[in-house]
């Protein structure tokens, strides 16, 4: 049965939904993580029913290698009820007695008004010269030099992303692709720029004006009927700023 399904029969009024980033939040510290696992199974799962989901930048490929490294480790990564990815293009459900997650279709075609994966890389593609296999061809059209990566539609569908390197080199390529696709009719989205974590460097992200963690995180509350005063949210960067409209920091 579905969480959703089941979202009217937890009932007692003291269920908690927990949503927290991953990377350097819940994920950085092997002991804390652990120490954490066990006291939401015995506090929360056993005893209020609690809703535990994760919200990342990390792609659903990106997320599995994680719980995967993590686990090597002798450390599990919990399965969650829900899983926001692509810097909330896209959610995920856990059903029980499910081995695959559920990817929700209703948000899914939200993401899709208003987005044109493609306009957006040209633009893109225009302000930082990114080649055919996401390689630098040198310095961009508008001579910004970025060590720029492209990921596949294949794996974020609804975003579009790139790594720069520096942030004011971040910072200047956003502007740059406002600029390019300001006017443009149909087109509904947002850039901006976010630190990757220690040593990853700086990305460049677009994606739809509905998307982002925040307004992600909203439709998963409403989904399930969970009031704001029990919703917890954690995060450590920009990108999960847009979460605390929503729930409690």
């Amino acid at each position: 049965m579905s969480l959703v399904g089941r979202a009217g029969e937890r009932g007692v009024g003291t269920e908690v939904l927990l949503m927290t980033d991953l990377d350097g939040t819940l994920c950085g510290d092997d002991k804390a993580l652990s120490d954490l696992n066990r006291y939401w199974l015995d506090h929360h799962v056993a005893k209020r029913g609690s809703i535990l989901g994760y919200s990342t930048g990390r792609e659903m490929p990106n997320y599995l290698n994680l719980v995967r490294q993590i686990g090597e480790r002798g450390v599990d990564i919990m399965r969650p009820d829900v899983l926001v990815t692509c810097d909330g293009t896209q959610i995920w459900w856990f059903d029980s007695g499910s081995e695959e997650p559920r990817e929700d279709a209703v948000w899914a075609k939200k993401m899709s008004q208003g987005w044109d994966r493609e306009m957006v890389r040209a633009a893109f593609k225009k302000s930082i010269n990114i080649g055919s296999k996401g390689a630098v061809q040198g310095m961009g059209e508008h001579g910004v030099v970025l060590d720029a990566r492209e990921k596949d539609a294949s794996v974020e569908p609804f975003r579009y992303s790139t790594s720069v390197g520096t942030e004011d080199e971040a910072r200047e390529a956003v502007s740059r692709i406002e600029r390019e696709l300001e006017g443009v009719e149909g087109l509904d989205i947002e850039v901006f720029c976010n630190a990757g974590g220690p040593n990853r460097g700086w990305w460049v992200v677009g994606l739809p004006s509905a998307g982002g963690k925040g307004h992600a995180l909203k439709h998963v509350m409403e989904t399930l009927g969970v009031d704001p005063a029990r919703t917890v949210c954690c995060g450590d960067s920009g990108n999960d700023s847009t979460m605390f409209d929503y729930g409690k920091t």
